[in-house]
């Protein structure tokens, strides 16, 4: 039997990025750790058509290299006719969503993230979400997207930030699926 444990939260305010650091995310690390969630709430952009990206950090540095895999299928509201909404063999950061957004309006993005096996390194990370994002001040799209990090090294922080712009308002809290 697994349970989550709260970790870590941070709020923005016209904030460039959430960053969470290896002492904030491992403070359990003497326990068994199968995962590590993040959960989104009203992320605002600052600017329009943007997208958010969670990248993952190693010995206290962000990786920036383009090892990230993902792809991410949705629906916008107005249509209701799923689709792609991106997706790449390498990029430099797990990418929620495709490019929208309204600055300032609508409900912003919320949702989860969780990445399996964080701490461990014996293979790469796999990952999946599903949020919700404003595309205008009345409509959205719901997504559903995984990915992988081809890094076998263990994950000592994340950030959290919009592909451009800071994040205007919201919060991230962050949660480790612990063994007992």
């Amino acid at each position: 039997m697994s349970k989550w444990m709260h970790v870590a939260s941070k709020t923005a305010s016209a904030s460039a990025s959430l960053a969470f650091t290896k002492k904030e995310i491992d403070g359990a690390t003497v326990l068994a750790v199968s995962a590590l969630a993040v959960g989104l709430r009203a992320l605002v952009p600052a600017n329009n058509t943007v997208t958010l990206n969670i990248q993952v950090s190693v010995a206290g540095a962000i990786d920036t290299s383009a090892v990230y895999a993902f792809s991410n299928w949705g629906a916008p509201y107005s249509t209701g006719t799923g689709a792609d909404q991106g997706h790449s063999a390498a990029t430099t950061a797990f990418i929620l969503g495709a490019a929208a957004g309204t600055a300032g309006a609508g409900f912003g993005t919320s949702g989860y993230f969780t990445i399996f096996s964080p701490f461990d390194t014996a293979t790469d990370k796999a990952a999946m979400w599903q949020a919700t994002q404003t595309l205008t001040a009345t409509t959205g799209v719901h997504y559903v997207g995984g990915g992988t990090w081809a890094n076998t090294a263990a994950i000592d922080g994340l950030s959290v930030a919009f592909s451009a712009g800071n994040i205007t308002s919201g919060s991230v809290d962050v949660y480790l699926l612990i063994a007992q």
